[in-house]
């Protein structure tokens, strides 16, 4: 407000000037009440106590840098194709709505993700978070855009890599096994009377290609025995 009022009370007959500043994920509509109009500032005579009020519209947002590994932040932000990637913003959905447990969706709570050009598969929405299965034939800058019926595009540009790894912090399934171990001085113990240990399953995404590729759009099986990470040599 011009001029400025710790009290909200002002000379009577003197003009004032109000404008509104939205935060992301808001889009100024217009004014209702005691004023009207669509510009963001407007002026009134205080001959009386007056009402004013600003509608604004919810519209979907992404937090700068907020396309990640959904496991873990990578470096430089990178995502790799085929990869579950979040997308962190506000008002992107109305509502929480997840896929079911094996086909990703297209489309949920009438949002949807396009990455260069591609409809992608949905693990979830939400207002803050977004889940995406990115396509396995991505490689190099390319645009994301989440859409919400009815509402403005939002959109932002992901740099694809081959590998970005990022490791999930939950989901960790240990279990005994007989595996022999080694000795401090590297001999093995006997397999007659193995040593205690334990097998870690750990969980991630962005780990790199797989032979043969998984098919995009249905949820990742860590025990397919047939699919094999393929490891790129540096020689």
């Amino acid at each position: 407000m011009q001029p400025t009022s710790t009290d909200m009370f002002f000379d009577a007959q003197s003009p004032v000037t109000i404008s509104v500043k939205t935060q992301a994920g808001f889009q100024f509509l217009n004014w209702s009440g005691d004023v009207s109009g669509s510009m963001p500032s407007v002026s009134l005579v205080m001959s009386a106590p007056r009402n004013l009020m600003a509608e604004l519209n919810p519209v979907p947002y992404i937090a700068p840098n907020g396309i990640q590994n959904s496991a873990a932040q990578t470096a430089h932000n990178t995502v790799a194709p085929g990869s579950a990637v979040a997308i962190y913003g506000v008002n992107l959905a109305a509502e929480v709505a997840a896929a079911s447990d094996v086909k990703l969706a297209r489309t949920l709570e009438h949002v949807s993700v396009r990455v260069g050009g591609q409809v992608v598969p949905l693990f979830f929405v939400s207002p803050g978070q977004i889940n995406v299965q990115l396509p396995s034939n991505l490689d190099g800058a390319h645009t994301l855009t989440v859409h919400r019926q009815g509402k403005p595009e939002a959109s932002q540009t992901i740099i694809v890599a081959r590998n970005a790894p990022g490791r999930f912090s939950t989901g960790e399934v240990m279990r005994p096994s007989p595996w022999p171990r080694t000795r401090t001085d590297r001999s093995f113990r006997s397999i007659v009377r193995p040593a205690t240990a334990k097998v870690v399953t750990r969980y991630g995404t962005g780990l790199g290609p797989y032979h043969p590729s998984p098919a995009d759009g249905v949820r990742p099986c860590p025990q397919a025995p047939n699919i094999r990470l393929l490891i790129r040599s540096n020689s």
